[in-house]
């Protein structure tokens, strides 16, 4: 039940971040959309400053990493290799 719970946690962290990068783009697109337009020189400068001063936003812990698509695959990675390796040594000791 926790293995499940720590892979939600990543998998729902990593969706904030993908949210974060779809939002910049649409506003990309509405900014350059709105320099095209008369009179929005003002609102374009406004929105592209906005998007160049935003840091990226990502989860994370204590600021060590961030919580992303790649950690959760990692995550699984080290799982996975770790209880293979604790089967293997079972399997010797034990037999």
């Amino acid at each position: 039940l926790q293995g499940i719970s720590f892979f939600v946690v990543i998998f729902f962290a990593a969706q904030v971040h993908e949210e974060d990068e779809e939002l910049r783009h649409e506003v990309k697109d509405i900014a350059f959309q709105l320099k095209n337009l008369r009179g929005t020189e003002e609102r374009y400068e406004a929105l592209f400053l906005f998007l160049e001063s935003k840091r990226p936003l990502a989860l994370t812990a204590s600021g060590l990493f961030q919580f992303k698509k790649n950690l959760l695959l990692t995550s699984a990675g080290i799982l996975i290799t770790y209880n293979l390796l604790i089967l293997q040594l079972d399997i010797i000791y034990f037999a």
